[in-house]
């Protein structure tokens, strides 16, 4: 995860290319607050969640 105050990400599939290195703590939880909403959202899924902007970017460590 990164520190932009956004909420901007790409979902990518187990059978897509995975897009960019990391997402706001915003946008994670964007993802979540729709999975509580909504069960059935990327259940069964395997998904990536990134920022496509931060393609080719250091992966941030914590």
């Amino acid at each position: 995860m990164n520190d932009r105050d956004e909420v901007k990400y790409d979902i990518t599939y187990k059978s897509e290319q995975y897009v960019g290195v990391s997402g706001s703590r915003q946008s994670m939880a964007d993802v979540i607050v729709k999975i509580i909403a909504d069960p059935e959202y990327l259940k069964d899924d395997s998904v990536g969640i990134a920022d496509a902007a931060t393609q080719g970017e250091t992966r941030p460590v914590y």
